[in-house]
């Protein structure tokens, strides 16, 4: 299950990354000329609207057509697999589009995923366990942290974040469920209002994530010097339990 949420979660998060920041700013310039918002937080409050709206309308149709009678399970599977994509790609312009309106500017590939990462873990709550610089940003956020910290770094922490994200929703629970795709609550089955709730949910991660500034003050060059140490490490022992574990005959 795990590696069926992987194939289609890292895909995402890349298209996210590398094409959806320039759609996210005709979103946010669209939302200003036709409404005329007075800041950013009514401006956030529209961009949150629009996203809620759309995603509710995807998942409503998906569960739809889950529920047809007759519909076999690779129906089920296909309508599930293209829902959470769909979604998750949808979910990351959004947090772009937030980030925007809120001021920020993500001028690397690296820092739109540790963006969309970011607040899907904060959404999700799934940065129990971490600890350092990622422990930061996945619980209370930081999108100005995230702007002084090199790509190189960045990557390691991305990593550390999305792995979060799929272990609670991937491993634990499971990519299907009476046909209703769980992770992220979006799916197949879930029904509009589901998703609604889960699009607010996200979008209120992601106003704290561009407005909170985490405890703790600055990141410097020695934080960033023990994160490398840090990742170094958490890679040593990975390698070092594949090569403990027993092979297959």
């Amino acid at each position: 299950m795990a590696g069926a949420i992987d194939r289609i979660f890292h895909p995402a998060i890349e298209r996210v990354a590398r094409t959806r920041y320039e759609p996210a700013r005709e979103v946010v310039a669209g939302l200003q000329l036709k409404y005329r918002p007075g800041n950013a937080d009514e401006l956030i409050k529209l961009i949150a609207k629009r996203y809620t709206r759309e995603l509710a309308a995807v998942s409503a149709l998906a569960g739809g057509a889950a529920a047809i009678p007759g519909a076999g399970t690779g129906t089920v599977l296909a309508s599930s697999t293209v829902d959470l994509a769909y979604s998750i790609t949808k979910m990351g312009e959004m947090i772009l589009a937030i980030g925007i309106a809120a001021g920020h500017d993500a001028e690397s590939l690296e820092q739109r995923r540790s963006w969309v990462v970011s607040v899907l873990t904060m959404a999700n709550g799934a940065a129990a366990g971490l600890e350092g610089v990622a422990g930061r940003i996945g619980s209370a956020g930081g999108a100005s942290l995230v702007g002084r910290i090199p790509d190189e770094n960045l990557s390691s922490i991305n990593a550390k974040l999305s792995a979060q994200v799929l272990t609670k929703f991937g491993i634990e629970q499971g990519a299907l469920r009476l046909g209703r795709l769980v992770p992220f609550g979006i799916g197949a089955g879930i029904g509009a209002g589901g998703s609604a709730l889960i699009t607010r949910s996200t979008a209120k991660a992601a106003r704290k994530f561009f407005e909170h500034e985490p405890a703790g003050g600055r990141i410097d060059d020695r934080c960033v010097t023990d994160l490398d140490v840090a990742g170094r490490s958490i890679e040593g022992s990975i390698q070092a339990r594949a090569m403990a574990s027993p092979t297959e005959a």
